[in-house]
C-alpha cells in the first residue's frame, strides 16, 4: 500500500523496473519548519532541493507499484505543481538578486577612470557576462515553473542517469528531476543517458541511451508523442486529464502507433524503419508513405509475376520461388524438399534452412516471403483460418482490396495476434522468447497481445 504524507511524499514503494524498495519518513515538513525563519532565496533553493531529491522521486516511484496499488496520477501531478510553486518563488528571488547585482556592477563601472582602471573594468565585465547568463537561466526556470503552475499538460523526469538534455531554442541544456517537460519540448540522451518520464495521461516512458523524444502536442482530444531517433520503452495506463481521456499517438518518421492501455517498445533503425514490440494490450500501427524504390532494393525482394490462380481447395499456400534449403514438413515430422508450384495442405508446415528463402501466395490474398531459419504453419478454429508465424523473419503483402478478398486470416505469433486489411509489413519472431518485432511498410496493422 502506498502512504502519502501531507506534502504528498509516499513512504514506501516498490519499483519493478529499477528493482529496489525504499522506506523513509517524509523529509520536507520538518525541514521547512526548521528553516521558516530564513527569508532569503537560499531557503527556497535548499527546501526545493530537499523536496525534489526525496519527495518527487518517492511520489513518482509509486507509479511503478503493482497494478492493484497504482496511485492516483492526478494527485502526483497536483503535488508536483505545488512543489513547482517553491521553484517559482526561488526563481523570483534569484532573479531579483541577480538583477540587483547587475545594477551594482553597472554603477561601479560608471565610476571607473580609464585607462587607469582597465584591469578592474575587465574583471567587472567578466562578472557582468556571467551574471547575465545566470539571469537568462533563472528567467527560463521562472517561465517553466509558471507554465507548470498554470496547468499546462506536462511530464516529469522520475529517474535519470548519465547525460539527459532538453532543447531550448537552439541550445541544449542538462535537465534534473525538478525540470517539467512541456508540450513542444525535445529531450535527448547521451551515450550513457537514461531517463524515466511520467506524463499526466498515464504514459510512463523510458528513454534509453542515444535517443531523442518529444512531447509533440497536446489538445483537448489527443496527445501526440514523437520518437525522433533511438528507442523508448512505454507503459501506458490511460488517465484522464481535466476529466477527459484523450486519444494517444506515438509518432516516428515512418509510422504512427495509436495505443490503448499498452506496454511496448518503439525504436527506429539506421534506415528510419519503425520497429514495434508489443508486450501487452492493443495497438494500431500505421506506416507513413513509403518510397516503393526503397522496398524494391531490399534483399528479400524478387521480381515475381503475380499468380492469380486460385489455390486448390483445402490448400493454404502455393510456392512461387525457392532458393537454398526449403522444406515442407508433414505432421509426422517427415520432410520433403519444396519446389516451385508446390501447394501445402492445412496440416503441413513450411520451413527454411540456414541458407533457404521462399516466396509464395497464401489464402487470404497474401504474398509472403520467408527468410532463412523461418517456419510457417496454419490453424483453423471453426471456419476461421489463421497463419502461424512460429519463428524467423517474414515479409507479407496484401494483394487485393478488402472488398475484393476473401476473409483474411489473422497472423498468430507466440505472443501477438495481427489482423490486416490492406498492408505490407515485416515481422521477426525470436525462437526462444517468442518476442515479436513488427515493421510496417504500408497500411495499418491491428496488433493484440495474447
Amino acid at each position: 500500500m502506498v502512504n502519502f504524507c501531507i506534502c504528498g511524499h509516499h513512504r514506501a514503494h516498490h519499483h519493478p523496473w529499477l528493482g529496489h524498495c525504499r522506506q523513509l519518513p517524509c523529509p520536507c515538513r520538518n525541514y521547512i519548519e526548521s528553516n521558516r525563519h530564513k527569508g532569503s532565496s537560499s531557503y527556497y533553493n535548499n527546501s526545493m532541493k530537499r523536496i525534489f531529491s526525496f519527495g518527487v522521486a518517492f511520489v513518482l516511484s509509486a507509479a511503478w507499484c503493482q497494478a492493484d496499488e497504482f496511485p492516483d496520477i492526478q494527485q502526483i501531478f497536483k503535488t508536483f505543481r505545488e512543489q513547482q510553486a517553491f521553484e517559482h518563488r526561488a526563481a523570483e528571488h534569484d532573479t531579483e538578486a541577480l538583477q540587483a547585482h547587475l545594477d551594482q556592477i553597472h554603477d561601479l563601472r560608471s565610476t571607473l577612470t580609464l585607462p587607469k582602471d582597465r584591469t578592474t573594468d575587465k574583471g567587472l565585465a567578466e562578472t557582468l557576462a556571467k551574471d547575465k547568463e545566470a539571469l537568462s537561466r533563472t528567467k527560463e526556470r521562472l517561465r517553466l515553473s509558471e507554465r507548470a503552475i498554470q496547468g499546462d499538460f506536462l511530464g516529469i523526469p522520475y529517474e535519470m542517469s548519465g547525460l539527459v538534455e532538453k532543447q531550448t531554442g537552439s541550445r541544449w541544456s542538462p535537465i534534473s528531476k525538478t525540470t517539467p517537460v512541456l508540450p513542444g519540448e525535445v529531450l535527448r540522451t547521451g551515450p550513457d543517458g537514461r531517463v524515466l518520464l511520467i506524463f499526466e495521461d498515464g504514459g510512463h516512458i523510458l528513454m534509453v541511451p542515444n535517443s531523442s523524444f518529444q512531447l509533440k502536442k497536446q489538445s483537448a482530444s489527443e496527445t501526440t508523442y514523437e520518437l525522433i531517433f533511438g528507442s523508448i520503452h512505454v507503459d501506458h495506463r490511460p488517465s484522464a486529464v481535466k476529466n477527459v481521456l484523450r486519444l494517444v499517438e506515438y509518432h516516428t518518421t515512418s509510422a504512427i502507433a495509436i495505443v490503448r492501455g499498452t506496454t511496448f517498445n518503439l525504436s527506429l533503425d539506421e534506415a528510419n524503419r519503425t520497429h514495434l514490440v508489443l508486450g501487452s494490450g492493443k495497438i494500431d500501427l500505421s506506416a507513413m508513405a513509403t518510397d516503393k524504390k526503397d522496398l524494391s532494393k531490399r534483399g528479400w525482394s524478387r521480381d515475381i509475376p503475380l499468380d492469380t490462380r486460385p489455390l486448390i481447395y483445402g490448400k493454404w499456400v502455393r510456392l512461387a520461388l525457392v532458393e537454398g534449403e526449403v522444406f515442407i514438413l508433414r505432421p509426422d515430422g517427415i520432410a520433403r524438399k519444396a519446389v516451385i508450384g508446390a501447394e501445402l495442405a492445412p496440416n503441413e508446415r513450411l520451413a527454411t534452412g540456414d541458407n533457404g528463402m521462399a516466396w509464395g501466395f497464401m489464402r487470404g490474398d497474401y504474398r509472403v516471403v520467408l527468410e532463412p531459419n523461418s517456419r510457417l504453419s496454419n490453424s483453423k478454429k471453426g471456419n476461421r483460418l489463421s497463419i502461424q508465424l512460429q519463428k524467423g523473419t517474414f515479409h507479407v503483402t496484401t494483394l487485393t482490396q478488402p472488398e475484393e478478398a476473401e476473409a483474411r486470416p489473422a497472423f498468430e505469433t507466440p505472443t501477438n495476434t495481427c489482423r490486416v486489411s490492406t498492408a505490407e509489413f515485416g515481422v521477426t519472431i525470436d525462437a526462444e522468447s517468442g518476442r515479436t518485432d513488427w515493421v510496417p511498410y504500408e497500411g495499418t496493422l491491428e496488433i493484440t497481445s495474447h
